[in-house]
């Protein structure tokens, strides 16, 4: 391979790191902030949809990084950028898909996937395991994905986030008061705006054709709306609750959702010999 400068560099010796040993933990450290980057910047997605970016590119490294090889590619950094492209262009049709599901469909009216779901996109047996694996994760680990996705802390968990310095455990209590109204209020907003596109449903289908079309503009506006109304806690707000920088958060939880991955793979396999 050539040699690259700066990040290329890392990048570059991370998969060499991969290639010789079968282990992509080095390159998924290096390439996670390339992706996110790369979405945010010269693609302008918004903070929720990057890291669904991320997250998919951190699943799918292994298989990045084989094709890389198989296809006798020179350059790992262009090879990259047209990778989390593609990347970028299956998220923005999965949202594409799921507006639609939303605006026009209405299968299951107010469903909102689980955070579990979204990562391994299993079924509800899969939950339990998850939140068992969540136990055998490392303090730092599963504090960043219990806070992010608000899942309950078990004591050690909240002892370790009250005795950070800067911390007390009143002005934890209150920021996971104020954390929680702004959820509640959150899954209010998106009950009033599935509530209006479900009321635009009907009326679409007991109008006529000349109504039709401006109906069906404000449905896509009000499901652009729901889009943008997420309940996960901000990695800033997951950062300022652990007095940390921001960027160290997404690494942290990025991290913790490979090693989860991992985790869940090595169960399934059990499960299925043991069966």
């Amino acid at each position: 391979m050539h040699k690259y400068l700066g990040r290329d560099q890392e990048l570059v010796r991370a998969a060499q790191e991969y290639f010789n040993s079968g282990n992509s933990e080095l390159f998924i450290k290096e390439v996670w902030e390339w992706a996110r980057d790369l979405a945010q910047k010269k693609y302008q997605m918004d903070e929720d949809s990057s890291s669904e970016v991320v997250l998919s590119l951190v699943q799918r490294a292994d298989r990045c990084l084989d094709i890389f090889k198989e296809g006798k590619y020179n350059n790992l950094g262009a090879f990259l950028n047209v990778y989390i492209k593609h990347l970028i262009w299956n998220q923005r049709k999965k949202s594409s898909q799921q507006k639609i599901l939303y605006i026009d469909k209405f299968p299951e009216f107010g469903y909102v996937p689980e955070f579990e779901s979204r990562i391994v996109e299993e079924d509800d047996r899969i939950i339990l395991l998850i939140h068992d694996l969540l136990t055998e994760l490392e303090m730092g680990y599963s504090i960043v994905v219990k806070l992010r996705h608000h899942i309950r802390m078990n004591l050690k968990e909240l002892r370790y986030l009250y005795r950070i310095p800067g911390n007390s455990i009143q002005s934890i209590r209150t920021q996971f008061k104020k954390n929680e109204l702004e959820r509640q209020s959150v899954r209010i907003q998106r009950r009033k705006i599935l509530d209006r596109i479900q009321s635009l449903n009907a009326k679409i289908t007991g109008t006529n054709l000349v109504k039709i079309e401006s109906l069906k503009i404000r449905k896509l506006e009000m499901g652009r709306k729901l889009e943008r109304k997420n309940q996960d806690l901000s990695f800033r707000k997951v950062a300022n609750l652990l007095r940390s920088n921001e960027n160290a958060v997404r690494k942290v939880y990025f991290d913790a959702i490979r090693i989860l991955k991992s985790k869940l793979a090595q169960e399934k396999t059990f499960v299925r010999k043991a069966a």
